[in-house]
């Protein structure tokens, strides 16, 4: 709330405008007839700075008054902090928030920033749940999300973050193929990404699409615009919508099993018969000590050529930090090789017979 009073003038007028510059509200009288000062009640739809403008109903008065700010609800402890958008697509909008001590939350995704209408209202009643996940919206729209604690009052929400949904553009080339899983039949439905950008990011960018092949092996992407394309894939073990790094069976289409390779479309080209294998990744922690076994069913190397085998392995690891990996083998008959990959796949450095 938002109070003008006048002191050395009669009559007051006050505006409010949101972080963006958007007049939000304004106020001449707050009861016309008989109290001539000003009053604005507003909620907050937008993070960020709002400025208010105190000003005179007449032109050229000048003179002193007194202004008031008071807050009602939302004092932050009540509220989820940090709302943000972690994926984004075409069809897809992912929104987390930080999570508070609250075993239910109310999420609202709306095409209205004053939410007058929304496309979904979701009460998710799982305890630390921190993200909400809506599916099938429609591409180059702006939405708004916010997210409060179910119990508390509705002016607890959060105040509204807004985002655009993305798309490939518009086009008649068509990208198809198959998955090949390599792994020991870990659970969850196979989803695959197109994708402009070569890199692997969860947080999606413009020229990105995915699709939920459930226990499909097959896929095809058609109307893609003109433009080099690159696709990857994985199982979807925990049911999130997003591709876990360290643990989730993945892969890309690629001769060295590890670097996408790009799909050039031009003018409607049909490029079918794309194979992405995916291996299973296995997570190892620091100062753990880890037995495996390289079989002829499992994942190829294909880094070393042609009918070799070999294991993926996956930890978190900090910028400037050093580490030390050692392979030994179990057996006498057989030499061992290892290769150190960044998170996209690219070659850092590899070792054979140790000392390096």
């Amino acid at each position: 709330m938002v109070d003008e009073t006048a002191v050395g003038f009669s009559d007051t007028y006050l505006y409010l405008f949101n972080s963006t510059g958007g007049l939000v509200a304004f106020n001449d009288d707050i009861a016309p007839g008989t109290n001539s000062n000003s009053s604005i009640v507003s909620t907050a739809v937008l993070t960020g700075v709002q400025h208010v403008l105190a000003a005179t109903f007449g032109s050229g008065i000048t003179g002193s008054y007194n202004l008031a700010l008071t807050f009602t609800g939302n004092s932050g402890s009540d509220v989820p902090a940090n709302p943000r958008f972690f994926w984004v697509n075409s069809s897809t909008i992912v929104a987390a928030w930080d999570s508070v001590n609250t075993s239910s939350y109310t999420v609202v995704l709306s095409t209205d920033i004053l939410f007058l209408s929304s496309v979904s209202s979701q009460t998710l009643n799982t305890a630390g749940i921190d993200s909400s996940t809506f599916t099938g919206l429609s591409a180059s729209t702006s939405y708004y999300f916010k997210v409060k604690i179910s119990t508390q009052p509705d002016y607890n929400y959060t105040a509204a973050i807004s985002t655009k949904t993305l798309s490939l553009g518009a086009g008649n080339g068509q990208i198809s193929g198959t998955l090949n899983y390599l792994g020991n039949n870990q659970s969850g439905s196979y989803r695959v990404r197109l994708s402009t950008v070569a890199i692997s990011e969860n947080a999606l960018f413009a020229g990105t699409s995915e699709q939920n092949l459930v226990n499909s092996t097959t896929f095809t992407f058609s109307g893609l615009a003109n433009a080099v394309y690159y696709l990857r894939a994985y199982k979807d073990s925990n049911a999130d919508l997003l591709l876990d790094k360290v643990k989730e069976p993945q892969g890309v289409q690629s001769s060295s099993g590890f670097v996408p390779i790009g799909i050039s479309i031009s003018g409607g080209n049909f490029e079918g018969g794309r194979v992405v294998d995916i291996h299973d990744t296995r997570e190892i922690g620091v100062g753990q000590s880890l037995t495996d076994v390289l079989v002829s069913t499992g994942t190829t190397a294909k880094i070393r050529g042609s009918g070799y085998y070999g294991k993926v392995f996956a930890f978190q690891g900090l910028k400037d930090q050093r580490i030390t990996l050692d392979m030994t083998a179990q057996a006498s008959n057989w030499n061992t090789y290892l290769y150190l990959l960044d998170e996209n796949g690219a070659l850092l450095t590899e070792n054979d017979d140790g000392g390096g």
